[in-house]
C-alpha cells in the first residue's frame, strides 16, 4: 500500500512516543505522568495514517485513539497539532525532516479537550499582553482618580477537573481503574479492585497493603511473584487528601484457572446444559490446539522457527538433529538454541563459571531440557544456552557441550569451571570432551548422597566447612549449582506447552531479562556492580574484628 511521499529523501526518523499518561491545562499545558519509548527502526515514508496508528499500538501495547505530534523547540500552546488523516500524517513527515529527523508524539487515551485548552491559553496570553501594552500607552490614566461601580463579575470557563473522582453508585460490573483517579479512601479503591476482578474473571492479589500505599498485580507464581503484566500502583495524596491511581498498566496476558468440575458446573449453570467431565477436557484441548496449534504442526515447522531465529539474530546458532527410521520416516531428535547476543554478552561480561543441568518436559511429548547457565558480572544468572534432547546420556551431554564450548570460544575449557550434579553421562562426557575444565560438583547434591551414610548435625557442618574451605589454588565461591535450579524453576510453566511455544517463552524471558538489566546497569555511578559491593561491605564489616600477628622464621 502506497504512503505519504517523502521528497527529503530519507525516510528513517526518530519518533519519541510519549503514552499511558494524560493532558493538564494547569497551570500550562504539559502531558505527564507518562511513558516514553523512541521509535528509529521503521520506513515511516513508506507507510500511511493507518499503518502508522497500528506502530503506535504495537509499541504501546494499547489503543491510540487521539493522537498529537508537537516539535521538540516548541511548547506544546504553538506547536500541539492533531493527526487525524492522511494530509496531516504527510505533514508530520515534513515537520520531522525539518527538525534533523527528530519529533514527539503524544497519545491522548481520555480524548481531552485538548485543542480548546489551547485556545483558552492563547486567549489569555493575548488580553495579559493587551493589558500590558494599555498600561503603558496611559500614563495619564493613573493621575485620574474616577469612582465608578465595579463591572459585574465575570465568570471563567470552568476548567475539567484533571483527575476524576470514583463514583461509588456506578454498576459494581462496571467499574475500570482509571489513571489518575481519586478516592476518598483506601477502602474505596479496594472495593473497585474486587468488582473489577469478580466481573472479568482476573486473580488479582496486592504485594502492598497499607494505609498510604496500594499495589496490585494479577496471577501470582509459585515463587510468589506476579505472572501477569497488569499493575496498579496507588497512594495516599495528603495534600489532597485522596487516595489516587499514580500508575496502571491495565493489560493481561491471564487466563481463568478452571478444574474441570468448577467448568462443568459453570456451562450448566450459565447455558443450562449438561456437560461430562470428559467433554470438558475435550473442549479444554480443542481450545488450546486453536490457540497453541497441534503438536504435529510445531514439529512440523520447527525448521521455520530455527531459520527465523537465524534471519531476527545473524551469527545465532540453531542445530536440528533428526532420526531417520528404517522405513525411511524422519522423527525429530534434538534441538540447540544460543542466541547471538547473549553468547557475546557472556564472553565480554560475565565469569567464567557455568553451571549445567537438566530437567525433564511436562508435556505430552516427554524428553529433557539440557541448559548452560552462567554468572555475570553481579552474580546473578545468565542463561546461555539451551537445548531440547529426547533423552539424557553420554551422547546428548557430548554433543551440547560441543556446541556450547564452541559458541563461547573456550576450546578444551581451559580456565573454565562447570558445576552439575551427578547427570547420567555427563561426568564421562566431560572427561572426553573439556578435559582441561575444572568439573565441580554441587556440594548441595553432593551432600543429599553423603547424609544417607554420615547423618547429624556434627557431619553436616563438617561437610560444608570442608566444601568451603580454600587451597593453594584459587578459590572461588562458586560450590553449588543453583543457577541452574533457579532458571529451571522459572521456566516451569514454559515446559508443559508444546515445544515452539516452549522455545519461544524461553527466548523472550532472556531477552526480557538482559533488557531489563542493561536498564538498572545503565543506572550504576560506580565501576563494581551491586551484590559484589555488598559483599566487599560485609567483608569489611567482618575484618573489623580480626587482629593481624606477624611470624616469621629463619633456618639457621
Amino acid at each position: 500500500m502506497a504512503g505519504p511521499s517523502n521528497a527529503k529523501g530519507s525516510t528513517y526518523i526518530q519518533v519519541d512516543v510519549h503514552y499511558d499518561g494524560m493532558f493538564s491545562p494547569i497551570p500550562h499545558l504539559i502531558y505527564y505522568l507518562n511513558q516514553k519509548t523512541s521509535i528509529t527502526d521503521v520506513d515511516f515514508g513508506g507507510i500511511n495514517f493507518k499503518e502508522f496508528i497500528h506502530v503506535l499500538e504495537d509499541v504501546t501495547k494499547g489503543k491510540c485513539p487521539v493522537v498529537y505530534y508537537c516539535l521538540g523547540h516548541k511548547s506544546m500552546r504553538d506547536g500541539l497539532t492533531p493527526l487525524k488523516n492522511d494530509d496531516d500524517y504527510r505533514r508530520f513527515l515534513d515537520a520531522a525532516h525539518g527538525n534533523e529527523g527528530k519529533i514527539n508524539v503524544y497519545i491522548d487515551h481520555y480524548n481531552d479537550s485538548v485543542l480548546d485548552w489551547i485556545e483558552e491559553e492563547k486567549e489569555e496570553k493575548s488580553v495579559d499582553s493587551e493589558s500590558s501594552d494599555e498600561d503603558k500607552d496611559s500614563v495619564m490614566s493613573d493621575a485620574l482618580s474616577v469612582d465608578h461601580e465595579p463591572d459585574e463579575e465575570i465568570m471563567e470557563p470552568k476548567k475539567p477537573s484533571i483527575y476524576p473522582f470514583h463514583d461509588s453508585t456506578q454498576k459494581w460490573d462496571t467499574m475500570q481503574p482509571i489513571l489518575g483517579m481519586r478516592f476518598c479512601n483506601p477502602q474505596e479503591l479496594k472495593q473497585l479492585v474486587s468488582n473489577y476482578a469478580v466481573a472479568n474473571g482476573f486473580n488479582l492479589w496486592y504485594e502492598k497493603n497499607d494505609k498510604t500505599r496500594l499495589l496490585v498485580r494479577c496471577c501470582k507464581t509459585s515463587e510468589g511473584k506476579a505472572a501477569c503484566p497488569f499493575r496498579l500502583w496507588a497512594t495516599w495524596m495528603s495534600s489532597e487528601k485522596s487516595f489516587q491511581i499514580k500508575s496502571l498498566r491495565n493489560e493481561h496476558n491471564c487466563a481463568r484457572t478452571f478444574k474441570f468440575g468448577e467448568m462443568r458446573d459453570k456451562v450448566g449453570e450459565i447455558f443450562n446444559v449438561k456437560v461430562s467431565v470428559g467433554q470438558c477436557r475435550n473442549a479444554k484441548k480443542f481450545a488450546l490446539n486453536e490457540i497453541e496449534g497441534s503438536l504435529n504442526t510445531h514439529y512440523e515447522k520447527l525448521w521455520s522457527y530455527g531459520a527465523e531465529i537465524l534471519r531476527a539474530n545473524p551469527g545465532s546458532t540453531v542445530k536440528i538433529g533428526t532420526d531417520t527410521m528404517p522405513d525411511s520416516t524422519i522423527y525429530f531428535s534434538r534441538m540447540y538454541v544460543c542466541i547471538k547476543g547473549v553468547k557475546d554478552g557472556w564472553i565480554e561480561g560475565c565469569r567464567r563459571v557455568i553451571g549445567v543441568d537438566g530437567c525433564f518436559l511436562k508435556g505430552i511429548c516427554r524428553g529433557e531440557l539440557l541448559s548452560a547457565v552462567g554468572r555475570d558480572a553481579n552474580n546473578h544468572i545468565y542463561p546461555i544456552a539451551w537445548a531440547v534432547v529426547a533423552v539424557e546420556n553420554k551422547e546428548t551431554w557430548k554433543w551440547f557441550l560441543n556446541l556450547l564450548l564452541k559458541d563461547i570460544n573456550m576450546g578444551n575449557g581451559a580456565g573454565l569451571t562447570l558445576l552439575s550434579d551427578q547427570h547420567k553421562g555427563l561426568i564421562e562426557a566431560v572427561k572426553e570432551r573439556v578435559p582441561d575444565v575444572e568439573h565441580r560438583q554441587c556440594a548441595r547434591h553432593v551432600y543429599a548422597n553423603f547424609k544417607k551414610k554420615f547423618k547429624g548435625a556434627a557431619y553436616r557442618k563438617l561437610f560444608w566447612r570442608a566444601a568451603k574451605a580454600t587451597t593453594v589454588q584459587r578459590s572461588c565461591d562458586a560450590i553449588e549449582n543453583g543457577i541452574c535450579e533457579s532458571f529451571n524453576a522459572t521456566i516451569v510453566h514454559a515446559r508443559k506447552k508444546p515445544i515452539i511455544t516452549m522455545l519461544e517463552e524461553i527466548r523472550r524471558f532472556v531477552m526480557d531479562r538482559m533488557y531489563c538489566k542493561r536498564l538498572k546497569g545503565q543506572k550504576w555511578n560506580l565501576a563494581i556492580c551491586p551484590s559484589i559491593r555488598k559483599k566487599i561491605v560485609d567483608k569489611e564489616e567482618t575484618s573489623k574484628v580480626l587482629v593481624c600477628n606477624s611470624q616469621w622464621s629463619a633456618t639457621i
